[in-house]
């Protein structure tokens, strides 16, 4: 998951609205037997709220597996597809 400095979500290069994270990521990680490990990715300057926002959409999913990558190197930057 990557996340803007605006709280702009993205799965998969896909944006998302915040509300959607659970309904998305549950299912997914209900079918690798709850092996799946979320990765959120963004830079220093995304506000906190938004990243609390975010982990409470994934508790909702019931996902307990999370690697946070909050300070990227000021190289680099997502990609747009």
């Amino acid at each position: 998951i990557w996340m803007e400095r605006d709280g702009t979500v993205y799965m998969n290069d896909q944006p998302f609205q915040m509300a959607d994270v659970s309904n998305w990521v549950a299912p997914l990680y209900a079918a690798s037997d709850r092996a799946l490990v979320i990765s959120i990715r963004g830079d220093r300057e995304v506000p906190y709220r938004f990243m609390d926002q975010l982990q409470k959409e994934l508790v909702e999913a019931g996902v307990v597996r999370v690697v946070f990558a909050a300070q990227l190197e000021q190289s680099m930057q997502r990609e747009r597809r």
